[in-house]
C-alpha cells in the first residue's frame, strides 16, 4: 500500500446476518428438564414457589411468562441466576413474536453491513 489515504484499500466490509436460532425452547422446557433431573414433580415446585399447580403447568408449557418474581424464586430453588430466567423468557417471547420465521426478522430489511477501517 502507498502512503495515500485510500480508504477503499484500508477497509473491510463484513455482512452481518441477523441471529437466527435453529431451535428455540421455552424457559418452561428448561424447568421441566431440571425437575426431571432432580426427580421432582411440578406440585413440589408449586409448593416451593407458593404458586398454584396450574400456574406451574402453564409456565412449563410456555403459556405464562416467567416474571421477575418467579425468576427470583427459581434462582433460590435451582441455583440458576434470575437473570438467566429473565433473559431466556425475553428471548423466547421475542422469537414467538417474530413467528420464528426468517422473513419477519430484521423487519424484512436486508442484513446490516459493518465497515471497519483498517490501518
Amino acid at each position: 500500500m502507498t502512503g495515500n489515504d485510500d480508504s477503499a484499500e484500508n477497509s473491510l466490509t463484513i455482512k452481518r446476518e441477523p441471529y437466527q436460532p435453529t431451535t428455540v425452547i421455552s424457559p418452561g422446557e428448561t424447568i421441566a428438564e431440571f425437575l426431571t433431573e432432580q426427580d421432582v414433580i411440578p406440585a413440589t415446585l408449586a409448593a416451593q414457589m407458593e404458586q398454584s399447580l396450574e400456574t406451574i403447568d402453564l409456565m412449563i408449557n410456555g403459556q405464562t411468562a416467567i416474571t421477575t418474581e418467579r425468576a427470583t424464586l427459581l434462582e433460590r430453588i435451582f441455583g440458576v441466576p434470575a437473570d438467566y430466567w429473565i433473559n431466556h423468557e425475553r428471548e423466547y417471547r421475542t422469537y414467538l413474536a417474530s413467528d420464528g420465521s426468517k422473513d419477519n426478522r430484521n423487519g424484512g430489511e436486508p442484513a446490516a453491513q459493518l465497515t471497519i477501517a483498517l490501518g
